[in-house]
């Protein structure tokens, strides 16, 4: 065009002027194909940022499901632990208490022994009659059993209580003892419903055991019948 405008030659001119068309169609072309090659460019960008921003949602909560099952596991390790510390704890008490037991029964043959050796028939008679020897020993396996009771379940009192209608809370003489009812529903929290077992384990009548759950439930906030289940929650 610029040889020809330079040449004057105005057929050459007009010539090169049709081919204008041609160069500007097929540059619209190029930039349409330009232009949805870039826009098919940044919808795979797009797609491949939003992949990877769900990758990374979901890399996330695995790690944080991760994290608190380790959270989980370590705490249930420490409970075992704990637990494993505690077992031990009692069978060295359970082991303790008997050997004591067996020695205050032999301290109790062998005075029974030597009154009889020294004929003092009267004294051992009077012995053998007392149930000093065995409410002595009673009154002390109860506090062993509320020690024990009363470590596994720190918070049975306050439970307990939470049930009962205020006018009807329970609470013990001193700390770290469990009254007659206390000791009762203690004893159905660890499984033992029957009332015969309980009368038996504390020594009391059948009859007596049965009063006392009766007077209790009948004071408590929940329906009667799902009172004791409730205790054996605690």
């Amino acid at each position: 065009m610029e040889d020809a405008n330079t040449g004057k030659a105005r057929l050459r001119t007009i010539e090169s002027s049709l081919i204008f068309p041609i160069i500007d169609k097929s540059f619209k072309i190029y930039e349409r194909e330009r232009r949805n090659s870039l826009f098919i460019v940044g919808c795979c960008l797009l797609l491949f940022t939003l992949l990877l921003l769900w990758l990374i949602t979901k890399l996330k909560r695995k790690m944080n499901e991760l994290i608190t099952t380790r959270v989980a596991l370590e705490k249930a390790n420490t409970e075992l632990l704990a637990a494993d510390k505690l077992k031990e704890d009692y069978i060295t008490d359970y082991i303790d208490r008997s050997r004591r037991y067996l020695h205050a029964l032999e301290k109790y043959r062998i005075s029974l022994l030597a009154l009889m050796q020294t004929g003092k028939r009267d004294e051992l008679y009077k012995r053998l009659r007392s149930d000093e020897f065995t409410n002595r020993e009673m009154e002390r396996f109860y506090q062993d059993f509320d020690d024990s009771f009363l470590k596994l379940h720190p918070h049975f009192i306050q439970g307990f209580n939470a049930l009962l209608s205020p006018s009807a809370q329970i609470l013990p003489r001193k700390s770290g003892s469990l009254t007659t009812e206390l000791r009762i529903f203690a004893l159905v929290c660890m499984g033992m419903t029957d009332s015969a077992e309980i009368a038996e384990f504390l020594n009391y009548s059948l009859t007596t055991i049965y009063n006392y759950r009766s007077r209790i439930s009948k004071h408590a906030l929940c329906p009667k019948d799902e009172f004791e289940a409730k205790i054996q929650e605690l």
